[in-house]
Order: C-alpha cells, then sequence, then structure tokens
C-alpha cells in the first residue's frame, strides 16, 4: 500500500545509484495465448486463453475447461472437437466464450464444433 517512489532507494535519492523502474501490479492473471493450432495431449484450462486462429482437439485427446474460464477467439477462430471436449462451467462460475476484440460485428469469431465417430 506504500508509494513505490517513497520506499524504493535509486538514483532520485542518490546520483550515483541506478535507477529503478516499476509498473502496476496486474489485478489477475495475464491471459494466455494457445500456441498451437491443435491439442495433442489431454489438457486443463483454466483462466483466460486467447484463440488465435483454428484450434483442434486431436482424437483421442481432452481437453476440459474449468468453471469461471474466459474463452477468447480471434477473427474467424474456431475451436473443433474431434476428441473429447468438456466445459464445465457452473450458475455461479459460468464459462464465457467471446471474441477477444469485442465489436458489433455478429459473426466475429467463427465456431465451436464437436465432431464425434
Amino acid at each position: 500500500s506504500d508509494d513505490p517512489a517513497r520506499v524504493i532507494y535509486d538514483k532520485k535519492d542518490e546520483s550515483q545509484l541506478g535507477t529503478v523502474r516499476f509498473e502496476p501490479v496486474h489485478t489477475g492473471p495475464v491471459p494466455f495465448t494457445w500456441p498451437l493450432p491443435f491439442i495433442g495431449d489431454d489438457t486443463v484450462w483454466e483462466g483466460t486463453f486467447h484463440i488465435p486462429g483454428r484450434l483442434d482437439i486431436e482424437v483421442g485427446r481432452s481437453l476440459k475447461i474449468l468453471p469461471g474460464s474466459w474463452i477468447r477467439f480471434g477473427r474467424k477462430a474456431a475451436l473443433w472437437a474431434f476428441g473429447d471436449f468438456e466445459a464445465l462451467g457452473t450458475p455461479e462460475k459460468r464459462i464465457r466464450f467471446s471474441a477477444i476484440e469485442q465489436t458489433t460485428e455478429k459473426s466475429y469469431w467463427d465456431q465451436l464444433t464437436t465432431e464425434r465417430a
């Protein structure tokens, strides 16, 4: 709760010292951008995930999304589940699926599809 400038002793206090830079702390976890076009192993997500393009859950693999998570899609991005897909939201901790950028366009992100044999 202290002002960082008051508690950090640096060049502002003595010219021969180095400068300490500080930034505000994040109020929550940083969103994770999924780096691959597939999920090739059993995976559990919790938190905020950005899906920039098409993402496939491979046959025989699973994606489980835990309550309270937020899955945000890029333009025309999609999630295709050829394996197992579980979104485990609750009324108290819903899972949100939305676009990364908020817009008035109706079809900003593409789809969430399950295909099981």
